[in-house]
């Protein structure tokens, strides 16, 4: 094969994994049928299927992108975060996720529970062990407050990710945007050291 030819055929897999993600983000994932993503692209059906052999195949390469990227960002915010206390502003302050709404997430948890439970494993495998060290980082520099454990920071913030992601956790007037912008707020402003607010 040429590479003129694989290059083309990524850059097809790519419009086509970019259109799925905005349709899921945006109708949730049971309201979007590979017919839509097709014409999204726009490719013939068949095309569609000669990429991706089915609507869960495709939704893995979503959560691989959506994974990815959140990790990239995460890792070029601690990087450009001269302090922990930097680090966390700037987590509570990004919006790279901002489009997914609190369908699509229903309906990962509900529909695909272990697309779901993956995505979470991921996270506590990779992110997880980052901000606790980046946490107590921050105790030692007085950013954070000392009586707090760590680990018990984390588990809160795990918590409230669970909450938000369940089904009927949204039934209120909010949208997700809101309520993770509210969470971040209450967070933040409880574990930061007196002198830092």
């Amino acid at each position: 094969m040429s590479e003129s030819k694989t290059k083309r055929e990524r850059e097809k897999l790519r419009r086509i994994v970019e259109a799925a993600e905005r349709l899921f983000c945006e109708r949730g994932i049971a309201e979007t049928s590979m017919d839509d993503v097709a014409e999204a692209v726009p490719v013939a059906k068949m095309t569609l299927y000669k990429y991706v052999s089915s609507k869960e195949r495709l939704l893995d390469l979503v959560l691989d992108g959506l994974m990815e990227r959140g990790r990239n960002d995460f890792l070029d915010m601690l990087e450009r975060s001269p302090s922990p206390l930097e680090a966390f502003q700037r987590l509570a302050q990004y919006r790279g996720m901002d489009h997914m709404n609190g369908v699509f997430i229903r309906d990962l948890m509900r529909l695909y529970p272990e697309k779901g439970e993956r995505v979470v494993a991921e996270q506590q495998h990779t992110i997880t062990p980052i901000i606790e060290k980046l946490f107590f980082e921050g105790q030692q520099r007085g950013q954070f407050r000392k009586d707090l454990s760590p680990h018990v920071v984390l588990l809160f913030m795990m918590g409230l990710k669970d909450f938000v992601a369940r089904a009927d956790a949204m039934g209120g007037p909010l949208d997700l945007r809101t309520v993770g912008e509210q969470l971040l707020s209450i967070l933040y402003y409880g574990i930061v050291a007196t002198e830092q607010v």
